[in-house]
């Protein structure tokens, strides 16, 4: 069975908790991709990140990542570290920014250099965020994490900005080779909605077999916003995966030629 995970952005609107652990466990997620966000995951409140640690080995769910800010990078890779996290995300942005490409560049190289110096040899590994919006394409990360050339260094594939920046096939594609992790979620191609896939105008089939080119096979993180008057987020990313599932079990039959 394929692993699917849940973005802790399922709920956003509230300060993250060991009841919104068990709601996704119960519906059969096993996989937390903790979100650093202001009022729902304080990276600070070390209370609020112990209570997490505890209720998701109560609950029997990992907690596989977390996700901040790439400026944050070197200030809170240390967390994970301590909780034996293996994966810290770097977000490099929203998908409509205004910063020059070339800068967003000169300024993401050296956070990595300094993230060198500061994990250790194995166990943790940072995947930045691609693409990071008009300023920062696929490409061009892909570049600064090749002259880094350390594989403790990968990208984590955002599809739905992707969608919005040239494509998601396109990026996973672009970035063969150093796919660590893949972020899951719709829209329809004009505003990051954050909506479940299938959603809106994505071509997942399309996603999933350029994801599975570059060799990734998951888990496969499902990244659904809450919004307000919409059916319930997590039954919403249940109804996602089971689209998403048999997808991927079409891709894993074995190709048949006429004779």
């Amino acid at each position: 069975m394929t692993a699917f995970g849940l973005a802790s952005t399922a709920f956003r609107s509230h300060r993250l908790g060991a009841r919104d652990i068990d709601a996704m466990k119960a519906a059969g997620f096993d996989t937390l991709d903790l979100v650093a966000t202001a009022g729902h995951l304080e990276i600070a409140d070390v209370a609020q990140l112990d209570e997490l640690v505890r209720s998701s080995r109560e609950a029997g769910v990992a907690i596989r990542s977390l996700s901040v800010a790439a400026g944050e990078l070197p200030a809170m890779a240390s967390v994970a570290v301590d909780r034996g996290w293996p994966l810290v995300i770097g977000r490099t942005g929203p998908c409509r920014v205004t910063e020059t490409r070339a800068d967003a560049a000169t300024a993401l190289a050296p956070i990595l250099e300094k993230l060198e110096l500061l994990l250790p040899e194995r166990g943790v590994s940072v995947a930045i965020q691609t693409p990071g919006g008009r300023a920062l394409s696929s490409d061009a990360i892909v570049a600064i994490l090749e002259s880094i050339d350390d594989p403790r260094f990968g990208v984590c594939l955002d599809a739905g900005h992707a969608h919005l920046s040239g494509g998601a096939p396109e990026s996973a594609e672009s970035a063969s080779g150093l796919v660590m992790a893949a972020i899951l979620h719709d829209n329809t191609g004009r505003e990051d909605l954050h909506r479940a896939p299938g959603e809106g105008a994505i071509n997942w089939a399309a996603v999933l077999i350029a994801c599975w080119k570059t060799g990734f096979s998951g888990p496969w993180i499902l990244d659904v916003a809450d919004e307000p008057g919409r059916l319930d987020t997590v039954s919403r990313a249940v109804s996602a995966r089971a689209r998403l599932q048999a997808i991927l079990e079409d891709l894993a039959q074995p190709m048949t030629f006429p004779e």
